[in-house]
């Protein structure tokens, strides 16, 4: 299956499909209250919420602003 939603690292800007940033807790712990979850970069390693991995339409626009 081909994945639909990319998601762009914050700090190295690589591009993913969005099920490779995996929640770094699991349980009832791991949604944050305003919303998102602790995510991990496979790449860099950076950590922030879902929302800071920007949602780009495809991997080609990964050089470009959101």
């Amino acid at each position: 299956m081909t994945a639909w939603r990319f998601r762009r690292c914050p700090k190295c800007r690589t591009t993913f499909p969005a099920g490779e940033l995996r929640p770094l807790r699991l349980g009832s712990g791991h949604w944050h209250q305003n919303g998102g979850s602790l995510r991990r970069c496979p790449n860099c390693g950076q950590v922030g919420f879902t929302q800071a991995f920007v949602v780009v339409s495809d991997k080609r626009m990964a050089g470009r602003e959101a």
